[in-house]
């Protein structure tokens, strides 16, 4: 996951004119995505063939698809730079060169969460390697063992193995201070993060904006990604959710059963069972336009 520095939200009239109708979704040619993620302005997913494609702003690499010769299970994007898994469970990147790798092997790896100046590869066996740009010492790599991992901007999230929530990097203490509780997944954002209970709740902590936090459906949440100035969410039933401020949140989402959704700063993307991959928001770079 990504996110960039300014907060990305702009008054929703004027970015319906700009952007397009309420209801403008674009769904790829063909079937069969396994795996995406949002940039703050790109877009990499993954195909059945194991082929990762990337589409969207490409100013430093991030939006360049890797070789077609090479097979990904997963992938993250950020803002500069996006983040493979193979399927030899290694890991590679591309994009912006400090924050590149041409591969680790060091795994077996089953995940991986690009931050905008850092990234972290989750191992098989719960352990992380962390590397980029270490803020100050409170982004030290973590000890802990974990089961699911997300980057923000400036700081780190995962779900531990008894399911408590475990933040670390450089950020506001609230930020990095999560409550107790039980979570499935948690997703970082800029400057706050939440995280999906076991009992389909969603708690958010941090520097969270207002509409977000006033305007939180009254849902049973499956997954959740956040954003600088809105939310989406895969409730109970498949459907999407989306609040908070701006055009990202006065756009109705697509209709749908969803296994999965991601925001970018003004786009998102998500996977309908059966692995369709339908975009929504702005484009103007094509990163709402998948192939």
């Amino acid at each position: 996951m990504r996110h960039g520095w300014k907060a990305a939200t702009a008054a929703a009239g004027v970015m319906a004119l700009l952007l397009g109708a309420a209801g403008c979704y674009r769904t790829s040619s063909r079937s069969g995505w396994l795996d995406v993620d949002a940039g703050l302005d790109h877009t990499c997913a993954v195909r059945d063939d194991g082929a990762a494609r990337c589409f969207g702003l490409d100013d430093e690499g991030q939006g360049s698809s890797p070789s077609a010769e090479l097979t990904f299970t997963r992938v993250s994007a950020s803002e500069r730079h996006s983040c493979g898994i193979w399927d030899d469970a290694s890991v590679s990147c591309w994009g912006l060169s400090y924050l590149a790798e041409e591969r680790l092997a060091d795994g077996p790896y089953v995940a991986v969460a690009a931050g905008t100046l850092s990234t972290c590869a989750l191992r098989e066996d719960g352990s992380l390697r962390c590397w980029g740009f270490q803020l100050n010492e409170d982004a030290a790599t973590p000890s802990d063992d974990f089961l699911q991992i997300s980057a923000g901007t400036t700081h780190f999230c995962g779900v531990e193995l008894d399911g408590g929530a475990h933040c670390w990097g450089d950020g506001a203490l609230e930020t990095i201070d999560p409550p107790g509780g039980v979570f499935t997944e948690i997703d970082a954002g800029p400057a706050y993060s939440c995280g999906v209970g076991e009992d389909g709740s969603l708690t958010c902590w941090g520097e969270i904006p207002e509409a977000v936090a006033d305007g939180l459906p009254d849902e049973h949440f499956v997954s959740v990604t956040v954003e600088a100035a809105y939310a989406c969410a895969v409730v109970d039933g498949g459907s999407v959710v989306c609040w908070g401020d701006g055009y990202m949140a006065d756009v109705a989402p697509p209709a749908g059963d969803f296994s999965r959704v991601r925001g970018g700063r003004n786009h998102a993307c998500g996977l309908r069972d059966g692995g369709e991959l339908v975009c929504w928001g702005e484009t103007r770079e094509g990163q709402a336009s998948p192939p």
